[in-house]
């Protein structure tokens, strides 16, 4: 529930801030990330199966990484270390979701390097 939380207050921030072509982008793929760490929520309070599970975690990861990816693509490491501050708190939550996964599934197979890449 800690990255849905933390996913939901960057989400507030950027849309905030108002949007440009470089905050819509980046507000387009933190909002992506809100609705895939809540279907993983979903799951884990319905009891899925760890395939289930472990494929939620997928799309989180690479809604996680694109959104990463966003970020340092946009400049906003020069333009705004505020909304890089939000971000490591949806960082530090995600980090820990990822160790978690990779402890809990590595028996049954679950490798985090093999997660799908978004185009």
């Amino acid at each position: 529930r800690r990255l849905e939380d933390r996913a939901v207050e960057f989400y507030s921030q950027i849309k905030y801030e108002g949007d440009n072509s470089r905050r819509d982008r980046v507000s387009r793929d933190a909002q992506m990330l809100v609705e895939s760490s809540r279907r993983l929520n979903r799951a884990i309070e319905l009891r899925a199966s760890s395939d289930q599970l472990i494929t939620e975690f997928d799309v989180v990861s690479r809604d996680y990484d694109q959104l990463h990816k966003d970020l340092a693509d946009a400049g906003y490491a020069d333009q705004n270390r505020r909304v890089l501050e939000d971000f490591d708190r949806v960082t530090d939550a995600y980090r820990v979701v990822e160790g978690q996964f990779a402890t809990r599934y590595s028996r049954v197979g679950y490798d985090s390097t093999r997660r799908p890449v978004r185009n």
